[in-house]
């Protein structure tokens, strides 16, 4: 197997260490300068031979490398070999650390002790996706830049005239053989975003790129294109929901509550809603509560003798009326199952994080679930303080605090057995989702 190049500053070698040490523990061969001396003939030679046959360079991101000419000439010898670089932040933040080119670029944030492992696995997943594709093709990765050429000379003929100004920039990015993976993969999803079928063409071509990020990009691009149900269901929940006012009631929400569900016809439109914290958070009760029929519920036995552990996940359903349903799914809340965390977190239009208020041995591993979900995506979502009828429960202003403090985030109290309360909740994420959409 290739090796992976680390790239890092000399200020940051106890970082650099770390993450070579994690990756060389999940199998990985990676290669560093550590043993080279600066200034001798040979120093250069010897990075530049193993840049040309790195799998993938991972480059530790801190204003100390961002000022570092070794760190950025290697990011830039790497780009010429169409060597995959994947960005790590360790110190600093976006305006201090990042270089130009690489802020609107996926990377993997270092900078939380408390969550490094977790981050650091992220990072292993992604280049074993990256690598196990390019194994499997290896040789589109020797040939990616006559593949880039070749495959632009290729392209179907658009007629630019008739896109807007935003959809032509983007197409004439991806069409040009000098733009770069992340230059690309924004253009594909931009092109998703606005939804201009003329456009699918285009980006089937690069169903096929060399690499991984700009062929994701490409294909949910086209699939958001052929399937713009979102806006659709954004305006069947926009005009189903009250108008939201300091007086709002929940039971004005217009949900079918009876477990017999009404007959739907075709042509429904459906939603995700993921409800995720960790064990003993109320999120069976929450769904329950939600739920037009009886909550699915698969509990899966684990392991043997006194290491028994259950994995359950929770289905249920919302009818908003004939045209559009909202599924909710239940996540397990052990850690060591978060991949299918990331599984039910493909396509959600948001997600509730259940917290605990009368367990503050949780409160950790609550806020490393809402950074995990972040993480796999970008909607919007809120905290539910369960528990708020406990005597001993953690007012929200408190809890707020013991997760963080963001103030730019929803937090509310529940009780996730009262239909109610639960219903409050729910409408607070709706809120956000439809104020996320106003404010693209």
């Amino acid at each position: 197997m290739k090796h992976i190049f680390l790239s890092y500053s000399r200020k940051n070698v106890d970082v650099m260490q770390k993450v070579r040490d994690y990756m060389r523990a999940n199998g990985f061969t990676v290669w560093t300068d550590e043993a080279l001396v600066p200034g001798t003939t040979s120093w250069m030679a010897a990075i530049e031979n193993a840049l040309e046959v790195a799998a993938c360079l991972v480059v530790i991101l801190s204003p100390d490398a961002k000022s570092s000419r070794f760190v950025r000439e290697e990011m830039n010898y790497a780009e010429a070999h169409d060597v995959r670089i994947f960005p790590v932040l360790a110190e600093g933040n976006e305006a201090t650390a990042v270089p130009f080119g690489f802020i609107t670029a996926q990377r993997v944030d270092l900078r939380k002790p408390d969550e490094f492992e977790v981050r650091l696995q992220h990072l292993v997943s992604a280049i074993r996706n990256y690598i196990g594709v390019e194994t499997q093709q290896p040789e589109k990765s020797a040939i990616a830049a006559e593949t880039n050429v070749s495959s632009t000379e290729a392209l179907p003929p658009i007629d630019l005239i008739n896109l807007s100004a935003e959809a032509a920039k983007a197409v004439e990015i991806l069409r040009d053989s000098n733009s770069k993976w992340w230059r690309r993969a924004d253009a594909a999803r931009r092109l998703g975003q606005l939804g201009d079928a003329a456009v699918i063409p285009i980006l089937e071509a690069y169903l096929d790129n060399p690499d991984l990020d700009v062929r994701s990009a490409a294909a949910k691009a086209i699939n958001q294109i052929r399937n713009p149900g979102q806006a659709a269901v954004i305006s069947k929940l926009a005009s189903s929901l009250p108008v939201k006012s300091s007086d709002t009631d929940a039971k004005d929400l217009p949900i079918a509550t009876q477990k017999d569900s009404p007959k739907q016809s075709n042509g429904i439109a459906t939603v995700k809603i993921v409800v995720t914290g960790s064990r003993r958070s109320g999120k069976t009760e929450f769904i329950r509560s939600m739920s037009e029929i009886e909550p699915v519920s698969t509990k899966t036995p684990l392991g043997s003798g006194n290491d028994v552990t259950s994995v359950e996940l929770e289905f249920g359903r919302i009818t908003i009326d004939e045209g559009l349903i909202v599924y909710m799914f239940g996540t397990p809340g052990q850690r060591r199952f978060d991949f299918m965390w990331e599984i039910l977190a493909e396509g959600m239009l948001g997600f509730i994080v259940m917290v605990n208020s009368t367990r503050p041995e949780t409160f950790r591993e609550a806020r490393s679930i809402i950074e995990t979900f972040r993480a796999y995506s970008p909607a919007p979502y809120v905290i539910a303080a369960s528990f708020q009828d406990h005597p001993d429960a953690w007012d929200t202003d408190n809890l707020r605090l013991a997760l963080g403090g963001n103030e730019g985030v929803k937090l509310l109290p529940c009780v996730a057995k009262d239909p109610e309360s639960v219903k409050s909740v729910f409408l607070e994420l709706i809120y956000s989702i439809l104020e996320n959409i106003d404010s693209r």
